[in-house]
């Protein structure tokens, strides 16, 4: 990738090292073979794990862990289907949600990442699932890492013969990582399509999209409490001297589409399904800052904010293409406070999922046509590092934060 005034890109190389690692894998048993390659090589320290959707031949799914200071995929976990994923916050627990063919249930397996081993299983009704991949944040930590998050969709089938429709009731299922127990469920809202968790600082935020409301909940040692409802006008125009206009600029009013929370909790920032980025109170849900962004583009639900708060980033995509190619081709960085356009890196390949690494210096784009998880440099956009042949469908990765 690149930005706008610099000359780099996702490029192959014909001489680059290979590693390859032999190790045994999760819930079965079984041995699988990795193989890896990198090239231009930078200090990294972060371990990563990638959700990959298809394993070979058999169709299976796996999450592979890589160790970038070794330059290596390490280890890797077999997966039931709809597989999720989350790492602790310091990176000691791997949390993998799937269900086997036949279950009723999903069941959530808490795994040690150094030794492999599985210390805690529970089971999940109803929760939050996708067609083709993640594209919804409903499995997340908490910021102090004490709690998972977990997106519940507790329906009612529908009764044809008395005419009464499906209803919906999403709710939030709390899993103490300390104690290895869960907690009573949280009700959150009837019409909440699309849930996106936003953890912050004491507590956590629900974005839904069908409703255009943020759910705010506050954490307690119990769990969460103390909720309340912010409102997202959907045809918001523009800022005049502090106050907000409402003229509607889109046939079609837009959905909230993705959340990032500031690091010390004091604000939050959403955008839309039509790039409309809304920067709210975190406390009162007042709306400080607005920007339209091109309206021939489009973003996915992949925005990340770096460890100080001060760069938030964007993956996005001509909006020609929102129906035709998988994934997006650029990434757009802002600056937090002001919602000022600081650069656009570009990309020679589509990605489908963005994260940031925990001293912020470092993007990881996972492009799933070739197999590749790139390293970028977050200020300029360039390619440092290339992680290659990463299983065979990678659709997405997670880091530790401490």
């Amino acid at each position: 990738m690149k930005a706008r005034q610099i000359s780099s890109g996702i490029r192959g190389s014909a001489n680059v090292p290979f590693l390859r690692a032999v190790v045994a894998v999760g819930f079965v048993g079984l041995l699988v073979s990795l193989s890896a390659q990198l090239e231009s090589p930078v200090a990294l320290s972060d371990t990563i794990c990638v959700l990959d959707l298809m394993r070979g031949m058999d169709g299976g799914r796996q999450i592979l862990q890589a160790d970038l200071w070794r330059m290596a995929v390490s280890k890797a976990q077999a997966t039931g289907y709809q597989p999720d994923l989350a790492l602790s916050r310091d990176g000691t627990l791997l949390f993998a949600i799937s269900r086997e063919a036949g279950a009723f249930a999903d069941t959530l397996s808490v795994i040690d990442t150094q030794s492999g081993r599985q210390v805690d299983s529970q089971a999940f009704y109803h929760r939050l699932t996708y067609t083709a991949r993640p594209n919804h944040r409903s499995l997340i930590t908490s910021t102090d890492g004490r709690w998972l998050y977990v997106g519940i969709d507790d329906f009612t089938a529908p009764d044809k013969e008395r005419n009464i429709p499906q209803v919906d009731r999403y709710k939030l299922a709390e899993y103490n990582i300390d104690s290895r127990t869960m907690a009573s469920p949280v009700d959150v809202s009837d019409n909440c399509l699309g849930m996106d968790l936003v953890p912050r600082p004491g507590g956590l935020y629900v974005l839904c999209s069908s409703a255009n409301v943020v759910h705010s909940f506050s954490s307690t040692s119990s769990g969460l409490a103390s909720h309340k409802v912010f409102s997202v006008p959907a045809n918001l125009h523009m800022l005049i001297g502090g106050v907000l206009t409402t003229a509607d600029v889109t046939p079609v009013h837009p959905g909230l589409a993705v959340g990032i929370a500031a690091a010390d909790g004091a604000s939050l920032t959403v955008v839309t399904s039509y790039f409309r980025v809304i920067q709210m109170d975190g406390a009162t849900g007042a709306i400080s800052r607005f920007k339209q962004m091109r309206a021939d583009l489009w973003t996915m639900n992949d925005c990340v904010a770096s460890p100080d708060g001060s760069r938030l980033y964007f993956p996005a995509a001509p909006d020609t293409d929102y129906n035709r190619r998988p994934g997006v081709d650029r990434i757009i960085v802002l600056e937090s406070r002001s919602l000022r356009e600081l650069a656009t890196f570009q990309a020679t390949e589509t990605f489908w999922n963005l994260n940031i690494s925990k001293d912020g210096r470092f993007l990881y784009a996972v492009s799933a046509e070739s197999r590749t998880v790139h390293v970028l440099d977050s200020y300029t956009g360039r390619e440092m590092q290339k992680l290659m042949e990463v299983g065979f469908t990678p659709s997405k990765v997670v880091l530790s934060r401490f």
